[in-house]
């Protein structure tokens, strides 16, 4: 941050920069006068660590940013752990909208039945969907620091026989590799 139009000194005002640092106390690290009436400042905060506190602290409403405040000061204290902690921060950013919510909502209808597949083209269509779906979700996952896992596939209760007449040339269908996975 730029603090500027300062106090007069001489022809010019003061100025002062001040660098926000990551630390588990909030104080000021350091002070220097690196030229005549222009000043550097170090102020450590555990409210910047978080990667993303300076670009979304300052635009969440005054409820929340006192949660954000208590989530860091209970981190600082001990009172809870990192996974606690990011599970704070990660509410705090769901409630503000900046992350969607992964807590499940809809309701199953009864008198609607399952989506069924007029053929391997549709079905195709939509396994690409999901998969294009799962791919971007897990970006956003990434792209936030959120852990994730692939979870494994499950295996079809029966055998899904597809007769080669309706395979397209340009899809392909994979086999089980079977424990040769694992030995490569």
């Amino acid at each position: 941050m730029w603090m500027r139009e300062g106090d007069s000194c001489g022809s010019k005002s003061r100025q002062t920069k001040v660098i926000l640092s990551c630390g588990v106390s909030s104080k000021l690290a350091q002070v220097s006068e690196p030229s005549t009436c222009v000043y550097s400042l170090t102020f450590e905060t555990p409210l910047v660590c978080h990667p993303h506190s300076l670009l979304v602290y300052p635009t969440l409403s005054e409820k929340l940013q006192k949660e954000w405040d208590e989530a860091e000061q209970a981190r600082y204290e001990e009172l809870i752990t990192e996974q606690g902690h990011n599970n704070l921060l990660k509410d705090i950013f769901e409630e503000a909208g900046f992350l969607k919510t992964q807590r499940v909502t809809e309701k199953k209808d009864a008198s609607s039945p399952t989506k069924k597949f007029e053929s391997l083209e549709k079905c195709n269509e939509g396994f690409q969907k999901q998969k294009e779906e799962i791919e971007r979700l897990q970006a956003l996952l990434t792209q936030h620091n959120i852990p994730h896992e692939k979870q494994p596939a499950e295996k079809p209760q029966s055998p899904v026989n597809v007769a080669p007449a309706v395979v397209s040339q340009n899809s392909h269908l994979r086999g089980d590799t079977g424990l040769l996975s694992d030995l490569v």
